[in-house]
Formats: C-alpha cells, sequence, structure tokens
C-alpha cells in the first residue's frame, strides 16, 4: 500500500467528484490514518472510522468507492437494512466481511486492510422506549450489537458462501483490527445540539453509545445545488455527459447538449429531489428513442435543448 497523503487525496476526490469539500477532508485524513495504521502498527493507532452523513444522491457511495481506488485497497458496499443478528431471518453481519473477501480475490492479507461501506445505517437505529414491542429489536440495536465487536477489530469466523450459516460450513478467520468501516445514511430529521452533527445527536438519534465510540470521524455530505448538478454532468473523470458523446461518436453521431438543456435537466433533478443519482437514468430516458433508431442519425449531429427536457420532464 503506497503512502498517499491526505492533500493528494482529495486532490484525486476533486477529479471525481464535485463540491463536498468539507466531507473529503475528513475523508482523506481518515483514508491517511488509515494507511498509517496499517502501514505501522507499531504507532498502535485507534481505527478512523466514519458516520458518512448526507441525503440520498448526495454522492456518498461515489466518495468512498473512490477513495478505495485511491488507497488502492479492496471495498465493498452493504445495506444495513438486510442484516439481523446471526439466527435471524436476513444476512448475517459477518456476510459484509465476505463482500470484502470477495472483492480481494480471497487474498485474506488484502482484505484485512479494506473498506467496508454500509449504507442506510440510519435504518437500524434502535427503536424508542415509546415504541419499544414485546419482540427483539433484531433489525436495528441487534444489528448495532452485532457489528460493534467486528467494527472494534477482532478474529472473526467469515462464512465462504452467502446467506444464513450453518453448522458445517466452510468459513474463513478474519482480523478486522485494520478493516475501516464507513457507516453511511441520511439520517432524516436528526436534532443538531450544534451547528454539526455530533457524537450525543447520534446517540439521540438510535446508535448506540458504544458504537458511535468506536466510530470517530464524521463527515457530512450537503444536499446538492443546481449548479453543482450542472458541473457533476459534466466535469467529473467518467462524467454523464461525456460518456454519452463518446457513446454517439462511436456510431458516428455528434452529440451536443445546449447550456439550457443542461440547466433545466439539473432543474429536474433538484426539485425531483433525487439528486446526482437520478441524472443518468433521466438522460437515458431522454436519449432512448435516438439510441433505437441509431442508424436513422448516423452522419449527423443531435443537439438536446431544453424543450426537449421539458418534453421528458412534464
Amino acid at each position: 500500500m503506497k503512502l498517499i497523503y491526505p492533500i493528494e487525496i482529495k486532490a484525486k476526490l476533486d477529479e471525481h467528484v464535485v463540491g463536498q469539500d468539507e466531507a473529503k477532508t475528513a475523508l482523506s485524513v481518515a483514508i491517511f490514518e488509515h494507511q498509517m495504521r496499517c502501514q505501522f502498527p507499531e504507532l498502535q493507532m485507534d481505527k478512523s472510522n466514519v458516520f458518512l452523513i448526507g441525503p440520498s444522491g448526495s454522492g456518498k457511495t461515489i466518495l468512498v468507492e473512490t477513495l478505495a481506488g485511491i488507497a488502492d485497497v479492496p471495498f465493498s458496499i452493504n445495506s444495513a437494512t438486510s442484516l439481523t443478528e446471526s439466527g435471524y431471518v436476513g444476512e448475517d453481519v459477518e456476510n459484509v466481511l465476505r463482500r470484502l473477501l470477495e472483492a480481494s480475490e480471497y487474498d485474506l492479507e488484502k482484505a484485512e486492510k479494506g473498506i467496508v461501506f454500509i449504507d442506510e445505517f440510519d435504518k437500524i437505529a434502535r427503536k424508542s422506549k415509546e415504541n419499544m414491542s414485546i419482540t427483539r429489536d433484531v433489525g436495528g440495536e441487534g444489528v448495532q450489537q452485532a457489528l460493534l465487536r467486528i467494527i472494534e477489530g477482532c478474529d472473526i469466523e467469515v462464512p465462504l458462501t452467502s446467506g444464513r450459516r450453518h453448522p458445517y460450513e466452510e468459513c474463513i478467520v478474519m482480523n478486522t483490527e485494520n478493516i475501516l468501516f464507513i457507516l453511511s445514511g441520511a439520517f432524516e430529521g436528526i436534532k443538531c445540539q450544534e451547528e454539526s452533527i455530533t457524537p450525543q445527536d447520534l446517540i439521540a438519534y438510535g446508535m448506540l453509545h458504544e458504537l458511535v465510540g468506536r466510530v470517530p470521524v464524521i463527515a457530512e455530505v450537503e444536499p446538492l445545488d443546481i449548479e453543482e448538478l450542472k458541473r457533476i454532468m459534466t466535469e467529473p473523470k467518467n462524467a454523464i455527459i461525456p460518456q454519452f458523446k463518446a457513446l454517439f461518436r462511436q456510431m458516428d453521431i455528434d452529440l451536443e447538449f445546449s447550456d439550457g438543456a443542461v440547466s433545466e435537466i439539473a432543474a429536474s433533478a433538484y426539485f425531483r429531489g433525487t439528486g446526482a443519482r437520478g441524472l443518468r437514468s433521466f438522460i437515458e430516458k431522454l436519449l432512448q428513442s435516438y439510441i433505437f433508431s441509431v442508424e436513422k442519425y448516423q452522419g449527423e449531429t443531435i443537439t438536446i435543448e431544453a424543450l426537449d427536457v421539458l418534453g421528458i420532464a412534464a
């Protein structure tokens, strides 16, 4: 693992992700500390696990995917809503490690220095006392309790197949002491005692006190405005509009988007509340008829105007 300094990590993130400077800085420092911890165990540093908090479509997943690529470590994406305590219907929490092992092509040493991303973590907040039922909270507090030991760092038996564990299933022992955990969610309605979210706010929301104590970094991702959504379509590496221009160029068609069209697409995503997540599906729908009749347009230029976008958005 080549050591990359935080300022370099942030610069690389800027190439792929628009805005979110505060979150990028916090994540860059967390990844740098992760590298230091893995390379210099004699430092005996605590883990810099992260709560990544922000609305859907604000770029949380692409931030972490890009970070994993920069750090050149295996990376697994998981949804907290599919997880339950061992023995209950749903996925055992150990499956987040199985996916990391798969991402490392079963190289255990690499996997043990990877990143586990668990999305929708806010959905497993423990129930308030007013809403407690006589049944166990196996999808909320129970999952947090089950994840606590894994996040803290220990040896875990990881099943080599997905689904529920059974007594005779083949397992591999994975040590989680150097695995970085990033717990992501919208945390809608969280009540902040200060301008930024604090550990106390997360505990009040329904996160276990012990778990919050093992996730010291809180990175907040802001909702994207219309200007940022416009930039997302054109500026980053692998941006959506250049992708489609390249596709059409391969089919001997010049594809252009007017400034008005880009603005209308961004405005549609903003007012629908889909954020960056909705941009690709909207453009796919916008270009679908042209791609379906591609031979008809070969050798020509197609220009997407604002009125074309309004026709789709209506």
